[in-house]
């Protein structure tokens, strides 16, 4: 007997697994790739685990290389942040003032997120990138204001006037230094050609991360050392 019935045209094994590939291109103005990864693994991958308990999904193409280089942009960062640490600690002899210096880069995050939701951008690899980028360039402002407080505090004044004083005597040469860097990004913000579309995402990351790392530093390094001289006599 004879039987007509619909069966593999080939066997396909990865590791003597046998598997199943699906394929598909995106409609970017519908959704990104990240957007779908995170769909497919909430509302799908459930479903499908619970019928069949043996089947394992593997993510490949573009949302295993945006996670690849997301793992690997975080990893950079980390040893970044942990070389600007040391850096600073040999500097100020110190291993908590670094702290009021690296305060800039969690202030200039917020800056990045604020930026990407008002001008409707996606958290994309490009973003990350700026977000990488700008942790080296928000400390600069910060190092400058810490510097001219310990110069204060060797002369002998308090702590509470001193920060007045760095904060004050440094207040134009920090805005200044940011706004050139701001004016000269914003052209590359507006450009609304497709060729400048890859890197708008990093000129935000720039941009906003750097406004608000100056509005804060300017605020926030001065407390924050008037706080730490309540756990630390700073000025012996």
């Amino acid at each position: 007997d004879l039987t007509m019935t619909r069966g593999l045209a080939r066997v396909h094994r990865v590791n003597g697994q046998r598997t199943a590939t699906i394929q598909g291109k995106l409609n970017t103005r519908l959704v990104n790739a990240s957007e779908l990864m995170q769909r497919v693994k909430k509302e799908y991958l459930p479903q499908l685990k619970q019928k069949f308990p043996g089947v394992k999904p593997v993510f490949q193409g573009q949302g295993k290389e945006t996670a690849d280089t997301s793992n690997s942009l975080i990893m950079d960062m980390a040893i970044g942040i942990f070389g600007v640490f040391v850096i600073l600690s040999f500097q100020f002899r110190s291993y908590i003032q670094p702290l009021a210096v690296m305060l800039a880069m969690p202030m200039g995050a917020i800056g990045v997120f604020w930026g990407h939701l008002a001008l409707s951008l996606e958290l994309s690899i490009p973003s990350l990138v700026g977000m990488a980028t700008l942790a080296g360039i928000v400390v600069n402002d910060n190092i400058l204001l810490v510097t001219f407080i310990k110069d204060r505090l060797k002369e002998g004044i308090a702590v509470g006037e001193a920060v007045q004083l760095a904060a004050h005597d440094r207040f134009r040469a920090i805005v200044l230094t940011s706004m050139t860097t701001i004016a000269g990004l914003l052209p590359l913000l507006m450009e609304t050609s497709t060729q400048a579309q890859l890197l708008i995402p990093i000129v935000a990351s720039l941009v906003f991360g750097l406004s608000t790392a100056t509005l804060f530093s300017i605020l926030l390094v001065p407390a924050f050392f008037k706080i730490l001289d309540d756990w630390v006599d700073l000025e012996t």
